[in-house]
């Protein structure tokens, strides 16, 4: 993709007293290059209905400033968040209301309309991180019939 790049000349020319000016504008195409794929970092774990704060990062290798867009994987999107300067963090903020499988996508475009590639996160509940850690000495206790007793000393 070309972007157009403009550089004005201002010239001033002092004459017999006289200021005489005047500007000249050159136009010229460069290549355009998009931001790379942004980084997405955001929390290790969710439940329902909080809100949490996702942090999104992508350079341009022109050095142009760069909005990001979000799919939230429930459904909802984000206008597209920005501009910031190429290698700035962006944030917004999110809450899933209903448990679920949800994937985070985001890319980030410069200011001329260059785009990046999608990047994915995928949000991890915390009651299930707790069941997967869990799991192994639920199967002990139930696979040796250990019982805990309370003891009135």
């Amino acid at each position: 993709m070309n972007k157009i790049v403009s550089i004005s000349i201002i010239g001033i020319l002092l004459l017999g007293g006289i200021c005489v000016g005047g500007v000249n504008t050159i136009k010229t195409m460069t290549d355009n290059n998009p931001p790379e794929m942004p980084d997405i970092s955001g929390p290790s774990f969710i439940t329902e209905e909080d809100e949490y704060i996702y942090g999104f990062e992508a350079i341009d290798s022109d050095g142009d400033s760069v909005y990001y867009f979000v799919d939230w994987g429930d459904g909802t999107y984000s206008n597209w968040i920005g501009p910031y300067y190429s290698g700035t963090e962006a944030a917004a903020h999110h809450a899933y209301a209903i448990k679920g499988a949800y994937t985070i996508h985001v890319k980030a475009k410069d200011n001329y309309g260059a785009d990046s590639e999608w990047a994915t996160y995928y949000p991890k509940w915390r009651n299930e991180i707790n069941q997967q850690i869990n799991l192994p000495f639920i199967n002990l206790i139930t696979s040796h019939h250990i019982s805990i007793k309370e003891s009135n000393k």
